[in-house]
């Protein structure tokens, strides 16, 4: 019988876990320069893995929302609560700092070439009030998984890895 960790999963299921999320930010690495639906999958899948905001939460999250911190590396996200009031702040490691920073240049030339403005961190120009439709979270996941060659789960990542 395998042994289990606090989480209640196996040692396998970890490992397994661990090394689809260590394909994720290497392909996530490899892949900045990349086009504008690329970058921003891979940018939006690492916020999402490395913070534990869900993927609603990072729909939703607006430029304002973030703040370079003064340590190398380091991006802090905050989207309000559910009563609109209360912030929580999260922490990107180095990788999903650098995607993120790439995504921002290939964002800024998206909106240039479209002549498009947006306060959201994923602007849509299909929707009425500039937001990512909640259906392009499904596309984010095909094309990460694609490009990693496995299927992501995207709320697995986001329950191990995740700060809570």
């Amino acid at each position: 019988m395998d042994a289990h960790n606090l989480r209640g999963c196996s040692e396998s299921e970890d490992s397994r876990v661990l090394r689809t999320y260590v394909r994720l930010r290497n392909r996530a690495l490899t892949n900045i320069g990349s086009d504008f639906r690329t970058i921003r999958a891979f940018a939006f899948m690492m916020i999402v893995a490395e913070t534990g905001l869900g993927p609603e939460e990072v729909r939703k999250l607006e430029i304002e929302n973030l703040d370079p911190a003064s340590s190398i590396g380091i991006v802090s996200c905050r989207t309000r609560g559910v009563d609109g009031e209360s912030c929580i702040s999260v922490n990107l490691q180095k990788a999903g700092s650098d995607v993120l920073g790439a995504y921002m240049e290939s964002r800024r030339a998206f909106l240039e070439e479209y002549s498009f403005d947006s306060r959201y961190l994923f602007p849509s120009r299909m929707t009425i009030n500039g937001i990512m439709p909640p259906e392009a979270v499904n596309g984010i996941v095909d094309t990460v998984s694609e490009l990693c060659e496995e299927r992501i789960d995207m709320e697995l990542l986001r329950d191990t890895f995740g700060s809570q």
